[in-house]
């Protein structure tokens, strides 16, 4: 006996079938274990326009432009999209351009809410990664492992300056944004948008 369910929750697909199908421009792209279908469903249905930013044009933002932000890329499974699941790695590619060779050079992103409070600031020197003088555009990756925000959008600023901030190259604040879809498989219950912004998961024991 066989019954077929189709839906877009990932989480209900995973916990009432062992086989599932995935199917892409009206043809057949998969069919075997459930985990399997719904990773390449989720992976190729999140493209979209707003992962690739230019911002060579931009002129809404301060600082002397010795060192400038060109590009941004935001990838998740080396797919170009700015949508994400709990658990994702986010990867951003950073493309800067520089008019001079620099060495005192420091990069902040800041992580806001929709409602644009700050949640986090992140620097290049909490992973002590120090920039390498040079000219031109160059593009450096910083990649969020297993990212745990709530869903929801969130918007991220971004500031290069030098070592003490005395010095602003760029700051555009905030300059693009992405989403945390529902539907991961990692949660087991239906997360609200206003119960808060990391989804912890603790280990539980009897003692």
């Amino acid at each position: 006996r066989t019954i077929l369910f189709v839906f877009h929750n990932m989480q209900a697909v995973t916990q009432l079938c062992t086989r599932g199908i995935f199917f892409e421009d009206g043809r057949v792209a998969y069919d075997g274990m459930v985990q399997e279908a719904t990773k390449q469903y989720l992976t190729k249905s999140i493209v979209n326009k707003d992962a690739e930013i230019d911002f060579s044009k931009v002129v809404d933002r301060s600082g002397n432009g010795n060192i400038k932000v060109s590009r941004i890329q935001l990838f998740n499974k080396d797919v170009l999209t700015n949508q994400f699941l709990i658990g994702d790695d986010i990867k951003i590619k950073l493309y800067l351009n520089s008019t001079e060779a620099t060495r005192d050079v420091k990069v902040a992103l800041h992580f806001y809410r929709y409602d644009e409070s700050i949640i986090a600031n992140v620097e290049n020197i909490d992973a002590d990664f120090i920039f390498n003088p040079f000219t031109g555009e160059k593009c450096f990756e910083i990649t969020f492992p297993k990212v745990n925000f709530y869903p929801d959008t969130y918007k991220v600023g971004i500031t290069i300056g030098t070592f003490d901030w005395a010095t602003c190259y760029d700051k555009l604040i905030p300059c693009f944004e992405f989403v945390i879809l529902e539907g991961s498989l990692l949660v087991k219950r239906k997360l609200s948008l206003n119960g808060g912004f990391l989804y912890l998961v603790p280990e539980w024991k009897t003692v």
